[in-house]
């Protein structure tokens, strides 16, 4: 880090312990412990698809109600 010199283009920083240039903070990342929820898989990938995983839901629902009311009726 030193052998730039006073004149080096760019500026050293340390930051969390890690030596950073001023333009690239990746490093730093490496420092910070994994957010808790990061592993966590989504059911849906997408609006839509979660639109349609609700109306299948609500479909089979009411499905299933009307069974059992016809087994009382």
């Amino acid at each position: 880090m030193e052998q730039a010199g006073a004149q080096r283009p760019f500026r050293i920083m340390q930051k969390r312990g890690v030596f950073v240039d001023a333009e690239d903070f990746q490093p730093v990342t490496a420092t910070y412990p994994e957010h808790p929820i990061s592993k966590n898989i989504p059911h849906v990938r997408n609006i839509q698809e979660l639109k349609d995983k609700r109306a299948a839901s609500y479909k089979n629902d009411v499905i299933n109600k009307m069974h059992e009311f016809e087994k009382y009726a």
